[in-house]
C-alpha cells in the first residue's frame, strides 16, 4: 500500500511518535535523508522540530563563539569608520565600543534567532521555484525541504568552524584574519584567503558542507516536490546562487 504526494508515491511508514517523533527527523536528516523526507511527507508539522533543535543548538554555539564573534565586531567597527573616514577621539571609540560590548549579548541571540526566518524565507523561495517548474504547490512540503536543509547548513558548518577555532583559537586584529581563520572542507584549502572580500565568501561556500545541502534539496526536490531531477538542481543551484547573494549584501552590511 502506498501514500501519494504530488506525483510521488512513498510506502507506507508508521507515524512518528515519542523521542523519534522529536528527534529522529533531526537525526536522518544527517544520516539518512530519503528516510527523513519520506517520514515526514507523511505528517508535513514534525519539519517544525528540525527547526527547533536547530535553533536551539546555533544558540549554543553562538555562545561559545561569543568571544570571538565579539572580536570580529569590534574590529569591523573600527575598520568601516577608518574607511569612512571619521574622525573620532579615542574616548569617543572607547565609550562606543563599550556600548557595542553592553548589546553582544542580545545581538548574538538575534542573530542565531534569525535562522528560523532564513529557513522561511527559503521555504518561500522553493515553494515559488517548485510551482514555476510544474511541481507540488503545497508550501508545507517546500517547509519540509527547507528544514532538512537547514540541519546540513548551517547548523554542521558552525559545528565544524566553532570545534576547529576550540582547538586553536583564531586572533582577530583586522577584518581579514577572519576569513583567513575561518576553516574550510572545501576549495578554501587551493585558494589563497587574500582574495576580493566577495570572491573568497563564494570560495569559502564551495566545500563539502554546502555540496551535501545542495544534494538535500535535490533530493528533496525529487521525492517530495514532484521536480524532475534536472529541475529539482536548477532549484538547488539558483537557491545556493541566492544563499550567495545574501551573505555578499550582510557581508558588505556588517563589514
Amino acid at each position: 500500500m502506498t501514500d501519494t504526494v504530488g506525483s510521488t508515491e512513498f510506502p507506507e511508514v508508521g507515524p512518528l511518535r515519542g523521542v523519534t517523533a522529536v528527534i529522529g527527523p533531526t537525526l536522518n536528516a544527517i544520516f539518512a535523508p530519503t528516510k527523513a523526507f519520506e517520514a515526514l511527507a507523511q505528517r508535513p508539522v514534525l519539519a517544525c522540530w528540525p527547526i527547533i533543535w536547530v535553533t536551539a543548538l546555533m544558540m549554543v554555539l553562538g555562545v561559545v563563539n561569543f568571544e570571538i564573534t565579539r572580536q570580529i565586531w569590534r574590529v569591523a567597527t573600527i575598520e568601516a569608520m577608518a574607511q569612512r573616514g571619521q574622525n573620532i577621539n579615542a574616548e569617543q571609540i572607547r565609550t562606543m565600543l563599550e556600548m557595542m560590548d553592553r548589546w553582544a549579548p542580545v545581538s548574538v541571540f538575534a542573530l542565531n534567532l534569525s535562522i528560523i526566518l532564513t529557513v522561511g524565507v527559503f521555504a518561500v523561495f522553493i515553494w515559488m521555484g517548485t510551482s514555476i517548474m510544474g511541481g507540488s504547490t503545497q508550501f508545507s512540503l517546500s517547509f519540509v525541504v527547507a528544514s532538512i536543509a537547514a540541519v546540513i547548513h548551517p547548523l554542521l558548518t558552525t559545528a565544524f568552524v566553532t570545534l576547529v577555532w576550540c582547538l586553536d583559537p583564531p586572533q582577530i586584529r583586522r577584518v581579514a584574519d577572519f576569513m583567513q581563520s575561518t576553516p574550510t572542507l572545501g576549495l578554501g584549502l587551493l585558494f589563497s584567503r587574500e582574495l576580493h572580500p566577495s570572491l573568497a565568501q563564494v570560495v569559502l561556500r564551495v566545500d563539502v558542507f554546502n555540496v551535501w545541502w545542495m544534494a538535500l534539496v535535490v533530493i528533496g526536490g525529487e521525492r517530495l516536490l514532484s521536480l524532475k531531477r534536472g529541475s529539482a538542481m536548477m532549484l538547488s543551484i539558483a537557491l545556493w546562487g541566492l544563499s550567495m547573494v545574501l551573505i555578499g549584501f550582510w557581508t558588505s552590511f556588517n563589514f
